[in-house]
């Protein structure tokens, strides 16, 4: 049974909970949840925070939403809960989605409402990082443990690949084109396969 390894905010993998009911949809980690590596959490809905909801932003310590009400304790419960499902559940990584209050890995709304990004972390992801999270978001795409590029039959490495094999844990998903590995793959390892010249 595949173990998942990372938090996923939801709205990455498609879930519509966002405070405006939408969600923020990506392919590559929508892709790594449905292979089993990831478990969904929406760290605002988990505090009780209807969906949809009125858009919040961080102003200082506090998070206010753009009717000056103050909704920290809702953002403190929810990652409080994260928290504890990480732990239940022995995960250490996450991968966030960017700017969000509640998820921001690096910047975040600066609580003005005018869509200003300033430096800083998202609630949930703040208390994620003082407890020793590996903290991700969509751009920064750190999913795959192993890379095995094969060239074709008759062909040697060298000369060009057509295959790409990406292992997310214990699984393998073969993709027709190996050009994006270069910009757009961070692994530990990988694995070069070329077979015999007919």
């Amino acid at each position: 049974m595949i173990k998942a390894k990372y938090l996923v905010s939801a709205c990455l993998a498609g879930s519509k909970c966002r405070y405006d009911g939408k969600s923020n949809y990506n392919k590559r980690v929508a892709t790594l949840v449905k292979e089993g590596f990831g478990l969904l959490i929406c760290p605002e809905v988990m505090g009780g925070l209807s969906i949809p909801r009125v858009c919040c932003e961080q102003q200082g310590k506090r998070v206010i939403n753009k009717d000056g009400l103050d909704k920290t304790l809702e953002f403190e419960k929810g990652a409080k809960k994260v928290l504890k499902y990480a732990r239940q559940k022995g995960i250490k990584k996450a991968i966030l989605k960017t700017n969000s209050p509640s998820c921001g890995i690096e910047q975040v709304y600066d609580g003005s409402f005018s869509r200003k990004l300033i430096a800083g972390q998202g609630v949930c992801a703040k208390l994620l990082a003082a407890n020793g999270f590996e903290l991700y978001s969509e751009k920064t795409k750190p999913y795959y443990d192993v890379v095995i590029v094969a060239a074709g039959s008759g062909r040697r490495a060298e000369l060009g690949y057509n295959k790409m094999f990406y292992h997310s844990g214990y699984m393998t998903v073969i993709e027709s084109a190996v050009e994006p590995f270069v910009s757009d793959y961070l692994c530990n390892q990988v694995i070069v396969v070329c077979q015999p010249e007919e």
